[in-house]
């Protein structure tokens, strides 16, 4: 799959050269998720896997080059906090003065997106986002989920997949029982030190319960926010396919 990213972004690129519109381009290379450990998927060095809430689950790279990227920039590596999300408030400025906050009452959710060009550009050393929520799952038996702030993480649920799965995975040491590999709680949230320890090894939540506490009063401050209907709304497979051709190709809402 590697070789095959590789060489689909390699003719793409050649062929934005080829156009002579690189010098005008913003080349982004992104991810969803982490890597499925259980089907050949790697997340080397960090703890989990896609569908979890370890940073082998949620930290994933991104790689942004083209003509409009600084040269300053070029070559050089963030690791501050970034959202997928994000993307919508950047394009948006990028675009030319398009307000991100739609104020439409019938509009599906809030935003929750933040401007990232002015760290991507090398305007400001900081990402300007230092809060992300993994996870608020509050459609179960009781509110769970993950959400960062600064250096620290919570994870509060017992979350699966929680081991080190090596550089590749299945490897020789893989068996089933590692998809059974359970750790943290409800009752009892693990905390780590991002910065200290990218691969949540050590949990210090014993260490630090009131870091803990306003954790898990952040994490409840949202429970009245947007979520996601309980139940998927029907098919409307027509509706959807109009919508795409009155607006020539593009997804938006209908």
């Amino acid at each position: 799959m590697t070789t095959v990213v590789d060489q689909s972004v390699k003719n793409v690129t050649d062929a934005l050269k080829a156009l002579n519109i690189w010098d005008n381009t913003l080349f982004i290379w992104t991810n969803d998720n982490g890597s499925p450990v259980s089907v050949g998927g790697s997340n080397y060095p960090f703890r989990g896997s896609k569908g979890n809430n370890f940073e082998g689950g949620v930290h994933v790279p991104l790689l942004v080059s083209g003509g409009i990227l600084p040269e300053g920039m070029k070559g050089k590596s963030l690791d501050g906090m970034m959202h997928i999300t994000d993307w919508y408030a950047t394009f948006c400025y990028l675009a030319g003065a398009i307000n991100p906050n739609d104020d439409n009452p019938d509009a599906p959710s809030p935003i929750d997106s933040i401007n990232m060009w002015p760290y991507l550009s090398g305007q400001v050393m900081e990402s300007p986002r230092n809060m992300i929520i993994h996870d608020h799952l509050m459609y179960s038996d009781t509110t769970q989920g993950a959400i960062r702030n600064g250096k620290y993480k919570l994870v509060i649920m017992n979350e699966s997949q929680a081991g080190w799965y090596g550089q590749f995975s299945p490897n020789t040491s893989w068996n089933k029982n590692m998809e059974q590999i359970y750790a943290c709680s409800v009752d009892k949230p693990c905390l780590f030190d991002l910065e200290a320890d990218i691969t949540e090894h050590n949990d210090i939540s014993s260490e630090n319960p009131d870091i803990v506490k306003s954790m898990v009063e952040l994490f409840h401050s949202y429970d009245n926010e947007h979520h996601p209907p309980k139940k998927a709304p029907p098919d409307d497979k027509d509706g959807y396919c109009a919508a795409l051709y009155a607006a020539k190709g593009f997804c938006v809402p209908w």
